[in-house]
């Protein structure tokens, strides 16, 4: 032991020097670099070309400690040159994302990239406009015309760009922010950020006018009329979802040192709004196209008539482009260009919109920050509405090149889902002008922060006051080999075959997660503005986690002034039972994974899961998470001998020792507070041989109904999530140390099956055997779906 202390501690110094070394070099290098000199001077010859500095392993453009270590112990071994040691102990000491130019040899600098330029803007003063059809010619949900006020707002005064989305999305790609549909590192094709398609690329939309090749974005050109190369620049940014639209905005800010205006996480609002750019509101956008302070006009021009010379529809093509679609440039329609290239005589209007932007009727549609609503204007006089607080489909305004004139009037409606990325959908950005211009700018907020949950430092202590979650008790799960599967063959075939897997050692809940630990979580996590409550459906990170009793009868979890809390529901007799110790329900298998996030977070541990993939963290951090299926079934059954066929050490099962609907004998629901009304649960580790069993014959007690390692309710109650994705295959091919589950499916998660297991109690009486599987949707957040927490041993 003595000997193995000195070694460690004479790595300890050696390595300590080396990074003293490397650090001192670091001021050197970074000096070189201000001074404009080679980056890349003096590296060995004959070294390989590469993308990034060779140390960035998982080449997200960052660095971590891990990764300088390993590069310091490459240049030891003549791996690389001590330029890159020194590079890579700088870029990881100052936490900065570093960026490459691809035409050098090998290509890596500190290239600082091409800032991206914010456009132009126009004023909107604050007032009062009427907003809807005047004209009585558009949709029922033109109307009623209502009164809106409006506080002073600046709007773009084009659409944005092609040249502007890409070069914000160099400088977000720089950062690390864009993704695949996986989550991983972005290397072309369709754009991705946290968790939401944004934009596409040439290679995977036709219609998309934006490039990627050699790391970088860029824009097309296309031919025209006489066979003239026209760049793509200049002409608005298409094939863009609204989520794109947002992230614009939020980078955007974020590049000029204002604070972003969304949540990315729930992409929402921030409220009062930021300093920073944002989607015109639906309100925003029509005062700007048809209000000039006493009438509405037709069209977004100042117009109450429409032609060729005033706007780019009905494929009206002004540049005579050779293939479908038929953009113009932004501001084409300023007096000064041809209307069209085949009559060149025949000039452009100056046809600006009453507070002087440009192409508010045509060239593309433009997202707005709202969801749509078709009865919204029902509502009357309106003060800075937002729209809906919830919906399907968000708005689009202003029609397009392919488009007739009746959908480019200023008061038409259109929407579109929110991922939509059409070939005309485009969009232009406001800014408020009190939060733009008033004082207490103050720094800007960077990419990601108050974003949804970031790593707790362990130890942090919650704010005095603030509402707590306590965590739930928890039961050992020795490490060691157990046969998973149905050895009764009675199950299905998903049950089989029976086989050998390896568990390392971990704890599980010994109850579910109740209706009361899910509330304060709830109340913890919109202290901090990681959920959004709309109409009685709670969301977080752009899912829906779980329903309160407003949007669902059956739920238990109550909203009121602002506070989750919990029902309370009669019984036998006409008591009153508080659901706070009920198994929580109508929760989504994102909400669960919420739930162990937020209760890490408030314990001063990791978050074992990424909210923007929804993928867990590998290798497993210290904090709470969803037990994989063998964790869960290994805890239900496996006594270290044999499996049980039911969860509570038994090969039988009636309704004193699990709250389930007992088919075979005809006595239904178990329902031992005889509650009045559908769901019958009971409270967590009811069945513990002191409790009646049915308040019907109180003499009747339940028995101590415990799993092998001591946990309550794994069978009845309620269908708890787990971990896995479902296949019906999947024990055919399971690997057969700690099983995650089938690999997850490419694309979105709200579409994979996930795995519930334990039966509830409204089902028959064969599914509470330990080896059943269910399934649901991700996304799908039935009466019966709850929950319980495990941890690894070595976190505690």
């Amino acid at each position: 032991m003595a000997i193995e202390s000195v070694r460690w501690r004479k790595r300890c110094v050696t390595l300590a020097g080396l990074l003293a070394v490397v650090a001192l070099g670091a001021v050197a290098a970074r000096a070189e670099v201000l001074e404009g000199e080679s980056p890349h001077e003096g590296e060995m010859e004959g070294e390989p070309s590469f993308q990034g500095h060779p140390a960035d392993v998982d080449e997200n453009w960052h660095l971590v400690m891990g990764e300088a270590i390993e590069c310091l112990a490459g240049w030891q071994q003549g791996m690389y040159s001590m330029a890159y040691a020194i590079r890579a102990a700088y870029l990881w000491q100052n936490g900065e994302t570093y960026e490459y130019d691809a035409l050098e040899d090998p290509p890596m600098c500190w290239v600082r990239p091409v800032q991206p330029v914010p456009p132009e803007l126009v004023d909107v003063p604050a007032g009062i406009f009427q907003m809807g059809d005047p004209w009585d010619e558009g949709g029922d949900d033109e109307v009623p015309v209502h009164a809106v006020m409006l506080d002073a707002y600046h709007i773009g005064k084009y659409e944005v760009t092609n040249q502007e989305y890409a070069d914000v999305l160099n400088w977000a790609h720089g950062r690390g922010y864009l993704t695949d549909s996986g989550g991983s590192a972005y290397t072309g094709g369709l754009v991705w950020a946290y968790g939401q398609p944004i934009a596409d690329t040439g290679t995977s939309s036709s219609d998309s006018q934006i490039t990627y090749s050699g790391g970088a974005f860029g824009v097309y050109s296309r031919e025209g009329h006489d066979g003239v190369m026209y760049s793509m620049a200049d002409h608005p940014m298409v094939e863009v979802s609204w989520y794109g639209a947002v992230c614009y905005c939020n980078w955007l800010s974020d590049s000029q040192g204002l604070q972003a205006c969304y949540n990315t996480s729930t992409w929402v609002r921030y409220e009062p709004v930021r300093n920073g750019y944002r989607l015109p509101t639906e309100a925003e956008w029509e005062r700007a196209a048809a209000w000039d302070g006493s009438r509405h006009w037709r069209y977004g021009m100042t117009s109450d008539t429409i032609d060729f010379t005033r706007a780019n529809y009905e494929y009206i093509n002004p540049l005579g482009l050779t293939d479908d679609f038929y953009t113009s440039p932004v501001g084409w329609y300023n007096g000064v260009h041809p209307a069209r290239l085949s009559l060149p005589v025949t000039l452009t209007v100056n046809a600006t919109c009453p507070v002087g932007a440009y192409d508010m009727s045509g060239n593309v549609w433009e997202w707005c920050h709202d969801w749509y609503d078709a009865s919204y204007y029902a509502g009357g006089a309106m003060t800075n509405p937002l729209g809906p607080s919830i919906g399907t489909y968000c708005v689009l305004r202003g029609g397009s090149c392919e488009y007739n004139s009746g959908l480019l009037r200023s008061a038409y409606r259109s929407r579109v889902y929110p991922t939509g990325r059409g070939r005309t959908h485009g969009f232009r950005v406001a800014v408020s002008v009190t939060a733009s211009e008033g004082e207490g700018e103050g720094e800007a907020e960077g990419e990601g922060e108050d974003e949804g949950e970031g790593e707790a430092e362990e130890g942090e202590i919650p704010v005095e006051g603030e509402p707590v979650v306590v965590p739930g008790e928890l039961v050992d799960v020795l490490a060691g080999t157990f046969q998973m599967g149905d050895p009764w063959d009675e199950g299905s075939d998903d049950e089989v075959p029976v086989h050998s897997v390896y568990l390392d050692a971990y704890q599980i809940g010994k109850y579910e997660v109740t209706n009361q630990e899910y509330a304060d979580a709830l109340n913890w996590a919109q202290e901090r503005g990681y959920l959004e409550y709309r109409g009685g459906i709670i969301w977080a990170y752009g899912k829906i986690i779980a329903e309160t009793e407003t949007s669902y009868e059956y739920s238990q979890i109550t909203y009121d002034g602002g506070v989750f809390g919990v029902r309370s529901r009669e019984g036998y007799n006409g008591v009153m039972y508080s659901m706070k110790d009920h198994p929580t329900g109508m929760v989504t298998w994102f909400g669960a994974v919420c739930y162990c996030n937020w209760l890490s977070e408030q314990q001063g541990l990791q978050a074992c899961y990424d909210t923007s993939t929804w993928l867990r963290y590998e290798p497993v951090r210290n904090g709470y998470r969803l037990p994989t299926e063998a964790e869960w079934e290994r805890a239900a059954a496996w006594d270290g001998n044999k499996h049980w066929r039911y969860c509570e050490t038994s090969d039988t099962i009636d309704s004193t020792s699990a709250n389930y609907y007992d088919e075979v004998s005809g006595e239904g629901y178990s329902n031992p507070l005889g509650l009045t009304s559908f769901p019958y649960t009971s409270p967590v580790g009811w069945y513990n041989g002191v409790n009646p069993a049915r308040m019907s014959t109180p003499g009747t007690l339940t028995i101590n109904a415990l799993s092998p390692v001591g946990a309550y309710d794994m069978g009845g109650n309620v269908y708890e999530w787990c971990h896995d994705c479902y296949t019906k295959d999947y024990y055919s091919v399971s690997p057969g140390t700690n099983p995650l589950g089938p690999p997850e499916p490419p694309g979105p998660s709200t579409s994979y099956l996930r795995v519930l297991r334990g039966d509830s109690c409204d089902l028959y009486d064969r599914s509470p055997r330990s080896a059943n599987r269910g399934y649901y949707f991700s996304y799908s957040a039935g009466p019966m779906c709850g929950f319980r927490v495990a941890i690894l041993v070595a976190s505690r």
